[in-house]
């Protein structure tokens, strides 16, 4: 029975989550180009960090080895790391190249949080373990399967683990408490970008509690999406952007990593259709692109200097670039998953259509 039970929700999920081998090819090239682009690892910093900073978790390779290696460990792991992604993105040898830039980021990661605090960057990491998994859509059907599903399932987890958390305060009819002013007023930084955040003070207190409930209820229904079907998954996938979105806007909280990360599932193979000599001459151009972008990030940080975003800038400026870069992969993202969505709705209409008219016309008597 239980075997039994299992079987029928790996199945849904498998079900939901299916996109062609070829979408997942071209997921590596958005995802890879992306990170090198706006969000490439910059690890290097913490060969400047003094011991007294140390405070890992106990559970971890940090505390294990009692100290932060010395320079420059910190620098040749990123340079490692960055060269790895290039190739990784560019297709060569893609699953050993992403399982060694998989190993980068998950040593560089435990020592960065042994600063007390866990970054949402983890996501990062569980795409790029679900992927070597998948192989980016070149592994066997059922690895690729088994790829997509264990990502799905994490991205619910994540979500759930958060909504549970919120639940406890934001769930309540007192309109007294709001959720979503407890986050607002200590994040509002009178450096940073003020887009939509003047206009929460004047909003009224039902309308605060309705996105208190909104948020918890979105962040708990992953599972549910998830193992309802492909249409339901990709309407909670269209969900995440505009929520994340709406968060940049008001809150200046940013995810932009995490929504490009939501193409995996849906079907991009549809969207560029690029073939023969174009799409040999786009790969060319992408590659030496990037290859020129890694060679950058490589320099600079032999230089003893370095960014996430390929421009670099000041902190404030990289914090204005930020939102920026969030802002548009939330729209970008958005449109991309209602094509996917409303592509689904149709071919869910035309199956119904064409077991209608194969179904047998009732006999009159």
């Amino acid at each position: 029975m239980v075997d039994r039970a299992l079987s029928w929700v790996w199945w849904r999920i498998e079900t939901s989550t299916t996109v062609p081998a070829r979408s997942l090819g071209i997921f590596r090239w958005v995802f890879g180009a992306y990170l090198l682009v706006f969000d490439a690892r910059w690890f290097a910093w913490l060969d400047r960090t003094p011991d007294a900073f140390f405070d890992p978790p106990v559970f971890s390779l940090a505390y294990l080895v009692g100290r932060f290696p010395p320079p420059p460990f910190f620098t040749v792991v990123d340079i490692v790391g960055l060269l790895a992604l290039c190739a990784m993105t560019v297709g060569y040898r893609t699953r050993a190249m992403t399982v060694t830039a998989l190993l980068t980021y998950l040593v560089s990661s435990t020592f960065n949080y042994s600063h007390g605090k866990v970054s949402h960057q983890i996501a990062i990491v569980l795409i790029l373990g679900c992927m070597a998994v998948a192989d980016w859509g070149k592994g066997s059907p059922r690895r690729v399967a088994q790829g997509m599903s264990l990502l799905a399932v994490s991205i619910c987890f994540g979500f759930l683990a958060a909504g549970v958390d919120k639940a406890r305060f934001w769930l309540t009819t007192d309109l007294g408490v709001s959720g979503i002013l407890s986050w607002y007023y200590p994040r509002m930084d009178l450096d940073a970008p003020r887009l939509l955040a003047p206009f929460v003070p004047g909003t009224p207190l039902w309308l605060l509690k309705i996105a208190d409930f909104s948020a918890v209820l979105m962040e708990l229904s992953g599972f549910a999406a998830l193992l309802s079907g492909r249409i339901a998954w990709r309407t909670w996938l269209l969900v995440l952007p505009t929520f994340h979105l709406a968060n940049t806007l008001i809150l200046n909280i940013t995810f932009p990593t995490q929504v490009v990360g939501y193409l995996v599932f849906i079907d991009l193979a549809a969207v560029f259709v690029l073939k023969g000599e174009r799409l040999r001459r786009a790969r060319t151009l992408g590659a030496v692109l990037l290859i020129a972008v890694t060679s950058w990030h490589v320099v600079t940080r032999v230089a003893g200097g370095g960014s996430f975003h390929v421009l670099g800038g000041s902190a404030a400026q990289l914090v204005t670039a930020d939102i920026v870069v969030s802002i548009c992969a939330c729209l970008t993202v958005i449109a991309l998953v209602a094509r996917d969505l409303l592509a689904e709705v149709a071919a869910a209409r035309a199956r119904r259509t064409t077991a209608d008219r194969a179904r047998p016309s009732p006999v009159a008597s």
